[in-house]
């Protein structure tokens, strides 16, 4: 509710980056955006999305709060033309489509004045600022004038520069150009620096845990040793369980050296079948370490 009343708090605002953990509401906090909507008559509505999310959200809104929707794709598109839709981006519901199918009907899109464009796991469009990213920059330009808000759980992945093109979707002036953004902040290298940047960074994104504090995060390298210490934690009990496994299964068969999660092969455990005696480590998920005469 906190997210969805950020959203609504200033009626000039661009838009909004809602960027929750995965499983903390997102859909329903662009549900109540929507609800909200629909009640004022402003009911233009659309939310791009990937493919495969099309079908859960259609259901979502209607159990969940009781809004009608229409899935476009090439068929219910063509269908809308024949039946004299000019452009059947105007529906009686909120339009559902695909990233790919944005991008092949911007124009169609442009053309409608959306009371409101959702955008689900937007942080595929994180490359925006790049040329490259054609479907992203399609996007962007088929939705610039209206109000949006971005749905993420993981805004960044690999650069500062994907902050920068999220937040370019909302506001293409919120840092200046990509070369400002790049002179200003591409070494955060200060508390000051920090603070400055969370501060831009505060009437645009929102989250359960302050979305600003989660993106910045990215380049705390306290936390960025934490995770990498606890995936291989992760990683170190998963090779334990595989390993003890591989001992119950092969007890008959093999020599073991618990050391190092290696065993050779004394007796072949598939008759019939030609294999290498070893020795074996523990590895992709085995790897023959000695290549030797078959069994």
């Amino acid at each position: 509710m906190d997210a969805a009343l950020f959203a609504f708090r200033n009626p000039f605002s661009r838009g909004a980056i809602l960027a929750d953990e995965v499983g903390l509401g997102k859909t329903i906090e662009a549900g109540l955006l929507l609800s909200q909507h629909w009640a004022e008559r402003k009911r233009k509505l659309i939310i791009i999305l990937p493919a495969n999310l099309r079908k859960q959200w259609s259901q979502e809104l209607a159990d969940k709060v009781h809004l009608p929707s229409a899935i476009l794709e090439s068929r219910t598109f063509n269908e809308a033309i024949r039946a004299g839709n000019l452009n059947p981006f105007v529906q009686p519901g909120i339009v559902l489509c695909s990233f790919q199918f944005a991008r092949s009907k911007e124009p169609y899109i442009r053309q409608v004045a959306w009371d409101l464009v959702v955008i689900d796991e937007a942080h595929r469009l994180r490359n925006v600022y790049k040329t490259s990213s054609r479907i992203a920059l399609a996007i962007k330009n088929a939705v610039a004038p209206f109000p949006k808000i971005l749905l993420t759980a993981t805004p960044l992945q690999n650069s500062l520069l994907e902050l920068y093109g999220l937040v370019s979707i909302i506001d293409d002036y919120a840092f200046g150009d990509l070369n400002s953004f790049r002179a200003r902040f591409s070494r955060l290298s200060s508390d000051a620096d920090f603070s400055e940047l969370k501060e831009r960074l505060k009437p645009i994104c929102k989250g359960q845990r302050d979305a600003r504090e989660k993106l910045l995060d990215n380049f705390d390298q306290e936390v960025v040793e934490k995770v990498r210490v606890q995936s291989s934690d992760v990683l170190d009990r998963f090779n334990r369980r595989l390993w003890l496994m591989t001992r119950h299964v092969l007890a008959d068969y093999a020599d073991f050296v618990d050391a190092t999660y290696s065993f050779q092969l004394r007796d072949n455990p598939f008759p019939g079948e030609t294999i290498h005696p070893g020795p074996y480590r523990l590895g992709k998920p085995f790897a023959v370490i000695v290549t030797a005469d078959e069994v």
